[in-house]
């Protein structure tokens, strides 16, 4: 090849690089200058809150109390001759 014909490959290679470069940008727009408001967060505190006395009391019920109810049969619960 030629010096003439690799300037001119560089040349064309260059040229469709920016005529590229400025296509795309123009399509998908540049950078956007938008300022974003972000909340502050609190700290948190080392101190553990205190459960609710509405929930955690004495009265309520304890989920992995297994509950039976009248005559389940054979499928685990009591049986029928059980004491009510």
């Amino acid at each position: 090849m030629k010096k003439t014909e690799i300037a001119m490959i560089i040349l064309i290679a260059s040229a469709s690089a920016i005529i590229t470069f400025f296509a795309v940008n123009s399509l998908l727009g540049g950078k956007i200058k938008q300022k974003a408001k972000i909340e502050e967060t609190k700290s948190i505190d080392r101190e553990l809150a205190q459960p609710t006395k509405r929930i955690f009391n004495a009265k309520s019920i304890n989920p992995t109390v297994e509950v039976y109810v009248k005559d389940q049969g054979d499928d685990g619960g009591p049986s029928d001759n059980v004491d009510q």
